[in-house]
């Protein structure tokens, strides 16, 4: 039997203050992901991934924990052609995305 007059914690989701941010940006050859939580994040691997204006995935990975609720990855570009790409970070409660620009 399902219990349908229970709400789901969307207020748990916006508690977290997720923050992702790519520098530098615009970038060359080089740049770092860093995803930051204003709270320890339950133990799951969080996987990133790297889309061109196409919808391909060109890039993804494992971020890996550098200090207390910051995550970091480096990415290397120098295969890629300058343009516009989108970033976006999956975690156990939510998809994070932001944009770059490689020249």
């Amino acid at each position: 039997m399902f219990d349908l007059d229970r709400t789901v914690g969307v207020e748990e989701i916006t508690k977290r203050n997720l923050e992702l941010s790519i520098s530098p940006n615009p970038c060359l050859n080089s740049c770092t992901i860093n995803y930051r939580s204003s709270q320890k994040l339950p133990e799951v691997k969080l996987r990133f991934e790297v889309v061109d204006l196409n919808g391909q995935t060109i890039l993804q990975s494992n971020l890996s924990e550098s200090n207390s609720n910051l995550y970091l990855a480096k990415l290397d570009l120098t295969k890629y052609p300058s343009g516009m790409y989108f970033i976006k970070i999956f975690n156990s409660c939510c998809v994070s995305a932001s944009k770059f620009i490689k020249q």
